[in-house]
């Protein structure tokens, strides 16, 4: 399951419209201390053109109070995290975790076309509460593309992102972020689900795999504003894409 969910990991940080800041008792070391002091930044962060935020990604090899070192690729990076720090994890779910009212980032099988009438087959949902009554604020109509990356663009064609309008055995009617008609989704037993939801520095351990996102500072730490997690598959972080 989890490899099949890679290709919407991305929106669990770039579209982190649920999550919280972290609670300020836990940041003094509640993370699962392991290792020593972290190594220094080196290749696995990088610098949006434009000026835009620094990520890191790859696997937790360790955590050190509020700072964790990650390994990607044979690289490795330090990310330090704060009180300030919002974080979200990405757990497997079920058709039982959607309800009308929750937000979903639906993609549907790569290379798939969608019907005439816009709805879609859905390979993959990821489900998470709205913020403030709303889903995917940030996103433009439907009929041009959202702000922060896949899935998104015209419903069916790189998939939908909006408020579970409702849920039938087969279907979902999904309307979209920005605003729009219904997306009808078809749903099936090969249909795989997950869900993100905030999560506090306690949920950031050895062996997971991270997305981070912020800002370098002078030693080469990412000083992360957004944190979001996922399970290793077999130990393993298949790579992100921004």
């Amino acid at each position: 399951m989890l490899p099949i969910l890679i290709g919407i990991t991305a929106l669990s940080v770039a579209a982190c419209g649920s999550s919280p800041t972290a609670s300020n008792s836990a940041q003094s070391g509640s993370a699962g201390t392991t290792s020593a002091a972290a190594p220094t930044t080196s290749g696995s962060s990088h610098a949006q053109k434009g000026g835009a935020k620094d990520h890191a990604a790859g696997l937790i090899s360790s955590v050190t109070g509020s700072t964790m070192t990650v390994s990607d690729n044979n690289a490795t990076s330090t990310i330090s995290f704060s009180s300030t720090t919002r974080i979200s994890e990405m757990t497997p779910a079920a058709l039982t975790d959607v309800a009308v009212g929750s937000c979903v980032a639906v993609r549907p099988a790569r290379d798939s076309t969608p019907a005439p009438d816009g709805s879609l087959s859905a390979a993959t949902i990821l489900v998470s509460t709205p913020k403030d009554g709303q889903c995917f604020a940030n996103a433009r109509p439907a009929g041009g593309s959202p702000t922060d990356a896949p899935p998104g663009g015209r419903p069916g064609q790189h998939g939908v992102r909006g408020t579970v309008a409702s849920v039938g055995a087969n279907t979902l009617a999904v309307t979209p972020a920005g605003g729009g008609a219904p997306t009808t989704v078809g749903i099936s037993s090969t249909t795989t689900y997950a869900k993100r939801a905030p999560a506090g520095v306690e949920a950031i351990a050895q062996g997971k795999c991270v997305t981070a996102r912020g800002t370098k500072d002078a030693g080469g730490t990412l000083q992360a504003d957004m944190i979001g997690l996922r399970p290793a598959d077999n130990g393993n972080c298949s790579p992100m894409h921004h």
